[in-house]
């Protein structure tokens, strides 16, 4: 249940409406993979703050601040990988290679939070 709350739904509910609005806007393919690479990472964040409020995490790292300090280490690379992706979204015009690199860069992110839920046998 924990994986369908924290991250099936959100990923549905991002790729539906992140679809819609394409579907909408009318705007470019490229800039509908940017934008959607844009809301999986961050979709990746939420993951990351659910994964790590909940107890079994403590089990996995049962040392004092160590699941603290794990958490920042991925927030770190997180926010790294926000840098890229504002670089991407910032440069016009959105081309094919960008948009693929948005969306890989962005499409992979969720996989943090996922991986150490997985270890936590959540």
């Amino acid at each position: 249940m924990f994986y369908l709350t924290v991250f099936v739904v959100p990923a549905i509910y991002v790729l539906v409406l992140g679809l819609l609005d394409w579907l909408i806007t009318g705007a470019l393919w490229q800039e509908w993979l940017i934008d959607l690479g844009w809301d999986c990472h961050v979709l990746a964040w939420g993951g990351l703050g659910g994964v790590f409020a909940a107890p079994n995490v403590k089990k996995l790292f049962p040392e004092d601040g160590e699941a603290a300090a794990v958490e920042l280490a991925f927030a770190g690379a997180l926010l790294l990988l926000s840098v890229c992706l504002l670089f991407l979204r910032k440069k016009k015009p959105p081309v094919g290679w960008k948009a693929f690199v948005s969306l890989a860069t962005g499409g992979a992110t969720p996989a943090v939070p996922i991986e150490i839920a997985l270890h936590a046998h959540m």
